[in-house]
């Protein structure tokens, strides 16, 4: 992924609450990319991959920040749902 450099302003208190995070493995700047990155995902612009790689982690890497912070990384959808419903339908016939 090509990089591009991007300098912003944020107030002072941002920056102490994102360095009071508990979690050791990142820094600042990485805490900010994981943000932006899950937030893109949550609102499906990108996948978990490209998020990922956003955020400058691997994809299971990824999952496990979304896990620790109560995000599903996966949205169950009603015509899923429906899918299996009828696949198990057909496996109940097959079985008799």
């Amino acid at each position: 992924m090509e990089l591009a450099k991007f300098e912003m302003s944020i107030p002072k208190e941002l920056i102490f609450l994102l360095k009071r995070n508990n979690d050791k493995n990142f820094d600042t700047v990485d805490r900010i990319k994981i943000s932006v990155a899950i937030d893109l995902f949550t609102i499906k612009v990108i996948s978990i991959g490209k998020a990922a790689e956003i955020a400058g982690v691997n994809k299971w890497e990824f999952m496990q920040v979304l896990k620790n912070r109560g995000i599903p990384c996966y949205q169950y959808t009603e015509n899923e749902f429906k899918q299996d419903i009828d696949t198990i339908k057909t496996f109940k016939k097959v079985k008799k």
